[in-house]
């Protein structure tokens, strides 16, 4: 008896005969492999029956005899002794294996890194965008997606916990009018990543989606997002997807300087940009800065003009608009969020160069926050953010 099988996602799907059996939802726990099962007969035998659905322990001769029992009892005239026996087998050898230890030695040059969106999306990373509520993060990375798509005709998924499925078509018809990407996917999502990461990598695998869109963070999340766990199981999940990521988070409150939740989200993220906006009429300008790379060197800001006209909203590269943004930040906040993204102590004159202001004003405003115990100050005369310590 032949028993064919693929792994679509994190799914097994085995068939022989016209049996059909899919293995959902693997876990670990206690050493023992677990998994939610779903059986159907196709041969014909069986007509207008509906899959029978259960749990098992994989590693368990008696889960398995009972649901062999249960089969055989459900199924007239089909024998699933093999079938189960040879699916479990297999599963708890797949899911046992580790990845191999490899010399990190290269004969090669190896590939460039690449942007999907030079400089705000690195490929095969998760990059963040983050900002108050408001600062239309959502569009933009609409907007963004839509470009990548049309420009390198490649699969992106939009993954939503905040808004709904009308209005995303309303807002996509509003960008790109009747040339709207064909390849633009979205998912209305109700559920944490981690419960829904199986299914959403079926729809990766199927779509061949290279990118996926989550917005945002605190929903994808599920809650908890103040601890590291959470943290860590998001990304351990975002990762599962082997695709580009664009995160899309808020901040606590409108001083914070990273994305609101653990310093596990700051850490864990690749490639991490906040996003800060002035209105103007029927026009929201943004500016993006770039807080952290783990890949590259920081780059310039990058500026947005959105205009809403009508029944459109036009989205245009304007690097201009950052200038009067940062005329708009408080010196403390330019101060704090320059020492934030610094890997090392900056003088008065670092800091007020990349702060666009007088070195004597940045000077005060540095004396200010020291005095406060929030950054400190090294041997040389060179500033610090007491967090970066730790």
């Amino acid at each position: 008896m032949e028993t064919d099988y693929e792994k679509i996602g994190f799914s097994y799907h085995f068939r022989e005969n016209g049996k059909k059996l899919i293995f959902r939802k693997i876990t670990s726990e206690k050493e023992r492999l677990q998994a939610e099962i779903e059986a159907s007969d196709n041969s014909g035998v069986n007509v207008d029956l509906k899959p029978y659905i259960s749990h098992i322990s994989l590693s368990s001769p008696q889960s398995r005899f009972q649901l062999i029992k249960a089969l055989n009892n459900r199924f007239e005239a089909i024998d699933w002794t093999n079938l189960i026996e040879t699916a479990c087998s297999t599963i708890y050898q797949e899911e046992r294996t580790e990845s191999e230890v490899v010399n990190l030695k290269t004969y090669n040059r190896p590939p460039k890194i690449n942007y999907l969106e030079d400089p705000l999306i690195l490929e095969g990373i998760p990059n963040i965008i983050y900002g108050e509520g408001g600062s239309c993060k959502s569009l933009l990375a609409l907007h963004l997606s839509g470009q990548i798509s049309l420009i390198y005709d490649l699969p992106v998924l939009y993954l939503d916990w905040e808004t709904e499925e009308e209005e995303m078509r309303r807002r996509m018809w509003q960008l790109f009018g009747a040339q709207q990407p064909e390849k633009v996917f979205y998912k209305r999502c109700y559920f944490p990543l981690n419960q829904s990461a199986e299914k959403i990598k079926e729809t990766v695998d199927k779509e061949q989606i290279k990118m996926v869109i989550v917005d945002s963070l605190g929903g994808a999340l599920g809650g908890e997002l103040i601890e590291a766990s959470g943290a860590i199981t998001f990304f351990n999940s975002l990762r599962s997807l082997k695709v580009t990521s664009l995160i899309i988070s808020h901040v606590a409150k409108s001083n914070s300087q990273t994305p609101y939740g653990s310093v596990y989200f700051y850490n864990l993220g690749r490639n991490i940009w906040e996003v800060k906006k002035r209105e103007v009429e029927n026009e929201v300008r943004v500016a993006l800065y770039h807080k952290k790379s783990n890949f590259t060197s920081l780059a310039a800001p990058v500026g947005y003009s959105i205009k809403f006209e009508q029944e459109n909203i036009y989205i245009s590269r304007q690097d201009s608009v950052v200038k009067e943004i940062a005329e708009e930040i408080p010196d403390y906040e330019k101060i704090m969020s320059i020492l934030k993204g610094a890997d090392i102590p900056l003088s008065v004159k670092e800091i007020a160069n990349r702060a666009g202001r007088n070195a004597g004003v940045i000077g005060v405003r540095l004396s200010e926050l020291k005095r406060k115990g929030v950054i400190g100050k090294d041997d040389e005369g060179k500033y610090f953010l007491q967090e970066n310590l730790l």
